[in-house]
């Protein structure tokens, strides 16, 4: 009798485990990536003075990739060495912008800027054509040198119109994504060390998806630190980036409210890429977006390897607003709850999956909990799901392709330790502009 009570009692608990679970489940709107991580060695594929070209392969899936550059000089030569060793890739991903955000702009209308609504009498290509040439405009004069010698080195080597590209570039001033920021470390990871999700969320079926890139720079520039930006090639900003010692993500702007954002100013885009370029730890990377010439108003994350800590802010034209652990909400509500270590920000808001997720590992998260569970079952980083694990100085990233959500797709893992090792022919003679 005792040993059916047993039974009967061992029962009930499995049963009442896999409610639990199921219930869990339930309010996760996605699955965990079951993908075996991609650890092939790298091969490279081109060489050009100033930069090498590789290609990570997928063992089992073909069509699953990521082409790695590796940039060493002035940001002409960078950019020149880009534009050579991606010409045609740079060409395809010009053209897939024109047809997505200019030819179809109509298809992503609720996206557009707020103050693009007010110009009646326009069609949204009009739109979006007039909002561009604004930007430039409005930008020119806050932009350093470097991001046009860059973007005239990609245009001189690619032959693509510089005018285009440098229009291109200012894009995303004028468009809203859903994404989403997580930091965690102290008690919060197995480790107690500091990691980071920054997962993009606006397309999978982006038709420029297929197009991937992680571009490593090793600028010569005074000041300069080597980093890791991904994306697509002849788009130069930063949208997830990785220097080794900082990381950086950002969240949609608020699209509620314009009164503290103004196109005047340095792109977001590329204050983020000068931030990894020049900082080295949580107060000089802050210190740097506080001193900028901001724009919009965006969600940031900064997760920093000496500090073995993480950041978030409100980025605007107006001021900025710091957050920690403990100040994000208050008070903190059941679908966002305070945790010692944990920080985040989800695509739509307050989320108990992500909460759930994160508080059923708490003391266990590591940079796979991350990419398998955290992101996936919440169903974000459509587009680019990157994970820093400053520590060990490695990256996971997975990139949205052939129409497949990032979050479900194979992760590839990059040892930056190595990765900062791989030289390119610095010895040619410089090329001037």
């Amino acid at each position: 009798k005792s040993n059916i009570n047993l039974t009967s009692k061992m029962i009930k608990q499995i049963l009442f485990c896999c409610l639990i679970s199921l219930l869990l489940a339930g309010d996760c709107p996605g699955k965990k990536n079951e993908h075996k991580l991609v650890t092939t060695k790298p091969d490279q594929v081109d060489s050009v003075p100033h930069g090498k070209k590789f290609i990570i392969r997928h063992d089992d899936d073909p069509l699953m990739h990521l082409h790695v550059a590796v940039l060493n000089g002035t940001a002409y030569e960078m950019g020149f060495a880009m534009g050579k060793m991606f010409k045609e890739a740079i060409h395809l991903f010009m053209e897939a912008l024109e047809v997505f955000f200019i030819d179809g702009a109509f298809a992503w209308e609720h996206d557009i800027a707020k103050w693009m609504e007010d110009w009646e009498g326009l069609s949204n290509k009009e739109k979006v054509e007039m909002g561009l040439n604004m930007e430039r405009f409005a930008t020119e004069h806050y932009t350093p040198q470097r991001f046009f010698d860059e973007l005239k080195g990609i245009a001189d080597a690619s032959g693509v119109d510089y005018d285009k590209l440098l229009k291109f570039n200012l894009f995303p001033e004028m468009t809203r994504a859903i994404c989403s920021i997580v930091g965690i470390w102290g008690n919060a990871s197995e480790s107690g060390n500091v990691f980071q999700l920054r997962a993009l969320d606006y397309l999978a079926e982006a038709p420029f998806n297929n197009l991937a890139v992680a571009v490593i720079y090793h600028p010569t520039e005074e000041g300069s630190q080597h980093f890791v930006n991904y994306g697509w090639p002849g788009m130069i900003g930063t949208l997830a980036a990785y220097n080794g010692q900082v990381g950086i993500g950002e969240r949609a702007w608020n699209s509620g409210d314009d009164s503290h954002s103004s196109p005047f100013g340095q792109p977001w885009m590329f204050v983020l890429r000068d931030a990894m370029q020049f900082g080295t730890n949580l107060e000089d990377t802050i210190d740097f977006l506080y001193n900028a010439n901001r724009t919009y108003d965006i969600r940031v994350g900064v997760g920093s390897k000496s500090d073995n800590s993480f950041r978030a802010m409100q980025y605007r034209h107006t001021d900025i607003a710091l957050f920690t652990d403990q100040n994000y909400s208050t008070p903190f509500s059941d679908k966002h709850p305070q945790m010692d270590g944990v920080f985040y920000w989800y695509k739509g808001g307050p989320d108990e999956c992500m909460g759930d997720t994160i508080k059923e590992n708490y003391g266990k998260l590591t940079p796979e909990t991350i990419y398998r569970e955290v992101a996936p079952l919440g169903k974000t980083g459509d587009t680019i799901m990157a994970v820093y694990d400053f520590a060990n100085d490695d990256v996971y990233i997975a990139m949205a392709q052939n129409f497949l959500p990032a979050y479900n797709n194979p992760v590839f893992y990059m040892n930056m330790t190595e990765w900062w090792t791989v030289t390119t022919d610095e010895f040619q003679e410089r090329i001037e502009i």
